[in-house]
């Protein structure tokens, strides 16, 4: 089954409303929830699955203040495991203690494909019980597809961001079958959503996967004002694509 996925749920009170708004109207199928420590986010409707959007780089990190770290700075110093495992922790009891019912876990920016972190993150899912961790993984005869929509609708140059996840997520989703850790075989990241046609992306993108085991991660939001964010205007743009989705089960 074809799943839509909002990240970044708790980031701020506009991108908020723009997916409870999409929750509320049967848009979605999960949601991504930051623990953020400055404010408890709305709940959302019992019908969303609830994963932990795991933050290690933005300034309202519980695992540092006032500072943003770059991916690329946790890939080349990672803090120790332990650290991690309790950073991680930490943000998993602050949500729980919110009455967020997690059931998945990955990471803001996707930073789980650093092997220690990822390590951190099968650490916690085996001894809190959590079934699913997020895998970048699609299965070849998917993955040609998508390279080949992602460039005809004019984002081919996120390209060179997304193959090394996908290449990455093979090792991922070979570990995550060894610890008998359930992902879904086809994640589809939808590009940054300035510089193409985003809404055809997404039409085109739902027509190919609708009868397939697959996951659709997006980043919707409504106008907001965070200066430290990088990634702002194109949240409208995705919002008003996925508002126009039709789900079959709606």
């Amino acid at each position: 089954m074809l799943k839509i996925i909002a990240d970044d749920y708790g980031l701020a009170p506009d991108i908020d409303r723009a997916i409870g708004t999409l929750s509320e109207q049967n848009k979605l199928h999960k949601t991504s929830v930051m623990a953020n420590p400055t404010y408890t986010p709305p709940p959302l409707p019992k019908s969303i699955e609830i994963g932990l959007h795991i933050d290690l780089t933005t300034p309202r990190s519980l695992a540092h203040s006032g500072s943003r770290i770059s991916p690329k700075h946790l890939l080349l110093k990672p803090p120790p495991l332990n650290i991690l495992i309790q950073h991680i922790t930490a943000q998993l009891d602050l949500l729980q203690s919110r009455q967020f019912e997690i059931q998945y876990l990955d990471t803001h920016q996707h930073v789980h494909v650093v092997p220690r972190i990822f390590k951190a993150l099968i650490h916690i899912a085996q001894n809190r019980q959590i079934p699913k961790i997020r895998c970048l993984t699609m299965q070849p005869r998917h993955l040609l597809f998508y390279c080949k929509s992602l460039i005809q609708h004019g984002f081919a140059k996120q390209l060179k961001k997304m193959l090394p996840l996908y290449t990455v997520g093979r090792i991922m989703a070979h570990k995550l079958n060894r610890a008998n850790i359930a992902y879904s075989p086809n994640l589809i990241l939808m590009p940054l959503a300035q510089g193409g046609n985003y809404k055809d992306l997404l039409a085109t993108l739902i027509n190919h996967f609708q009868n397939c085991d697959a996951e659709f991660v997006t980043h919707p939001g409504l106008k907001t004002d965070l200066p430290d964010e990088p990634y702002l205007d194109g949240r409208e743009i995705e919002y008003h694509a996925l508002a126009d989705v039709h789900r079959e089960d709606s």
